[in-house]
């Protein structure tokens, strides 16, 4: 029998929909709602880290950098999605902006902005293609080339206003930060579908 793939979701996504899609390709997802401050001290035996959209006050919190530099440390798979991108890039040493308001909407639903993926970069080769596209957005804070951790890579930018849309780490078997929502996958083009199980079949390892 085969051991479960426990993967540690931190996001207060309220539908859980980035847990279902991880549910979905056979992992275990441990759904964590940061914005209760429920982050535990110490988390074992867990495969992976999703890092989820959650409110902007839950990106400092030391228990959260605790688990990304342990899960760092540990060459863990890390995803981080929306303002878990801004997390992973705090606990890599970087910073943050607060990003134009076409980035966001005052309601649920997303905008949309062009982006150029890298050429080259492991995005590119998850998704299967590089160069521009569409993708749905629905951030207040962002990365400029300036605020980026040093030893992380832009793999994505916004073509209009040059907030950085994807970053990885060279130094890492898989981890990889992008500030739009593959869980909304209607909003996606179908190959952004690929991230997920990308992310899974690297836990699996």
């Amino acid at each position: 029998m085969n051991t479960p793939i426990k993967i540690i979701v931190l996001s207060d996504d309220e539908k859980q929909s980035i847990s279902h899609r991880i549910n979905d390709l056979g992992a275990l997802p441990d759904h964590i709602n940061p914005s209760d401050e429920t982050i535990p001290k110490k988390i074992t035996n867990y495969n992976g880290l999703v890092l989820g959209p959650m409110k902007i006050n839950c990106l400092s919190n030391q228990n959260l950098q605790n688990l990304i530099l342990d899960s760092v440390k540990s060459d863990m798979p890390i995803l981080g999605i929306g303002h878990g991108m801004i997390a992973l890039n705090l606990a890599f040493g970087g910073s943050f902006e607060n990003v134009d308001e076409k980035h966001f909407s005052s309601n649920e639903k997303s905008n949309f902005h062009q982006i150029y993926i890298t050429v080259g970069s492991k995005l590119t080769s998850i998704i299967g293609s590089g160069g521009f596209v569409k993708v749905n957005s629905n951030h207040q804070i962002g990365i400029k080339p300036a605020s980026k951790a040093s030893s992380l890579l832009e793999s994505a930018y916004s073509v209009e206003d040059g907030f950085i849309e994807a970053v990885e780490s060279p130094n890492h078997k898989w981890i990889l930060g992008i500030q739009f929502n593959p869980e909304r996958s209607n909003e996606l083009p179908r190959q952004f579908n690929h991230i997920f199980h990308s992310f899974v079949d690297f836990c699996k390892k």
